[in-house]
């Protein structure tokens, strides 16, 4: 299930942050275009286990959704968001040169307050009703 919910993520957030909302009501519709499209996830390239685990989930979204999924090898993720940051001052809106990016919680504030992240959108995921949000406010 972590796969799917990554498969989605990563076709979520391969459009751009101001892209148009994707129909979640109509799942199998979004799944058929994700079909065939290619995401670039930039993430640390210097750690063989997080090589190996990207690379293996790369195999089954292929294999699954067939999503080719490209691992950006990256040694510096704030010089990736600095870039994310650059092109919407630069008013580019579509086709940014990030699709994805695998961040800590320091570069995820820095995206979060420069409006750089897309969302809400966890909440229109079909399994989102077994999330238990109950008395979680980092969820509410």
């Amino acid at each position: 299930m972590r796969l799917f919910w990554l498969a989605i993520t990563c076709l979520w957030l391969g459009g751009s942050v101001n892209a148009a909302e994707p129909a979640a009501d109509d799942w199998q519709h979004l799944l058929q275009r994700a079909q065939g499209q290619t995401v670039y996830w930039n993430a640390w390239g210097g750690d063989e286990r997080i090589n190996a685990y990207i690379a293996w989930v790369g195999e089954q979204v292929a294999e699954r959704y067939g999503i080719q999924l490209e691992h950006v090898k990256i040694s510096d993720a704030a010089s990736v968001v600095t870039r994310v940051l650059a092109e919407k001052t630069a008013g580019r809106d579509d086709d940014g040169s990030v699709d994805l990016i695998w961040i800590n919680g320091e570069n995820f504030a820095t995206m979060k307050r420069n409006g750089l992240l897309y969302g809400p959108w966890a909440e229109q995921l079909p399994n989102y009703r077994w999330v238990d949000v109950a008395g979680k406010p980092t969820v509410t």
